[in-house]
């Protein structure tokens, strides 16, 4: 896609569907940030950044020459923000939504966690995984010295120096 067309897509469909939210879902690119400023640019109403294509969301910075971008790595990027940002991809642990949401996001989704957990059990399953989720994150909020989620920023999981 170019930028032009990107534009002219979410042009498409609040045209034909004035009503409808709009979001657009990105992979972990190197150019995320320009993709990302260009939707909101253009009306979107929320970005998603899938960073499953990135290996680990936390891979090391020689992964990025071969593969798409860990998402910590897209997050860092897109930096501050105008617009709603969700992420997904592997949030299997509350520590990896909490880095995204110290990083900027604004929420971040289950997908392949939310169905294992109701394959594993119908008819529990994905409330003891959003429990366990909720646990999690606010242990590591507390453990970084913080009231609340919201508290969280870059500096509590992102070093402030690139890796040499």
């Amino acid at each position: 896609f170019t930028e032009e067309i990107l534009r002219q897509q979410i042009r498409l469909m609040r045209n034909n569907y004035p009503r409808a939210r709009i979001w657009v879902k990105l992979p972990p690119a190197r150019d995320v940030r320009t993709a990302a400023l260009v939707a909101w640019e253009a009306g979107a109403d929320a970005v998603t950044v899938d960073g499953a294509e990135g290996g680990s969301g936390w891979a090391p910075v020689a992964f990025l020459r071969h593969v798409g971008l860990p998402l910590g790595e897209c997050l860092r990027r897109i930096g501050a923000h105008p617009s709603c940002l969700l992420v997904s991809g592997r949030m299997w642990e509350g520590s990896r939504v909490a880095k995204c949401l110290a990083l900027g996001a604004t929420a971040a989704g289950l997908g392949r966690a939310a169905l294992l957990a109701v394959d594993a059990d119908p008819d529990r399953g994905l409330v003891n995984l959003v429990e366990c989720l909720a646990l999690e994150l606010r242990m590591v909020t507390s453990a970084m010295g913080k009231y609340h989620v919201r508290e969280l920023s870059a500096e509590d999981v992102w070093s402030a120096t690139e890796p040499g």
